[in-house]
């Protein structure tokens, strides 16, 4: 059973993850189910994220530049695209999402 069918998730849903660790795994193999089965997704996080989690999304965008055109072409062209915070040079993690 994937996690998709587990949820029960319908075309168009959104859902949140809380609590203990896990979270960003879950989020990006949810993502990965939705495009499997012929979905788009959208990701992002309230936490930092680490450089290697980012790449596990093969669009990514600034919050802050996170238009709704910018949006829709990520989506058309990778049908999973992950929102960020500002990325710490030094420590290579997107802060919060702060829009």
């Amino acid at each position: 059973m994937t996690l998709a069918d587990a949820l029960a998730m319908q075309a168009d849903e959104a859902v949140a993850l809380i609590d203990g660790g896990g979270k960003t795994t879950a989020m990006f193999s949810l993502a990965r189910e939705v495009v499997d089965r012929g979905g788009r997704a959208i990701t992002t996080t309230t936490t930092r994220i680490f450089g290697a989690q980012i790449a596990l999304a093969p669009a990514q965008v600034s919050a802050a530049d996170a238009t709704r055109e910018r949006i829709e072409a990520a989506l058309v062209l990778y049908r999973h695209m992950l929102v960020i915070g500002p990325v710490d040079a030094g420590s290579g993690k997107a802060e919060v999402c702060s829009r």
